[in-house]
């Protein structure tokens, strides 16, 4: 099923955000269509077009390629996280930074390895 844009509920959303700010009630999650993005964030997708996957280097407009976005999900349910943050328990939310960290650097190794392998 297809998840349609919370803007405009005509189009399918293909640019989807979740900004987490510290608690549960201050999580934010948008669905826009590529239309109604460029409404709310004009010039943005422009600048996301020369973007590369942040761990592997894979051109990738949304920060991350497709088995780096696997590879991150996994790890954080094999630590217990999974999103949409706004169902987070408030002890989840304590231990996210922690396991934010870890993340990151699990994710920077990984990539290193990705790239090493496809070249």
């Amino acid at each position: 099923m297809e998840i349609l844009c919370e803007r405009c509920r005509e189009r399918g959303a293909r640019i989807f955000s979740t900004r987490v700010n510290g608690r549960p009630e201050e999580t934010t999650q948008r669905n826009l269509c590529f239309a109604c993005h460029d409404i709310e964030h004009p010039g943005e997708r422009k600048d996301m077009e020369k973007r590369r996957c942040r761990y592997c280097g894979w051109k990738d407009e949304n920060g991350f390629c497709q088995p780096c976005m696997r590879e991150f999900r996994r790890f954080l349910r094999s630590r217990g996280l999974d999103f949409p943050a706004s169902q987070w328990t408030p002890e989840q939310f304590a231990q996210a930074g922690a396991i934010f960290m870890e993340l990151e650097q699990h994710m920077k190794r990984w990539g290193a390895e990705r790239r090493r392998k496809e070249s």
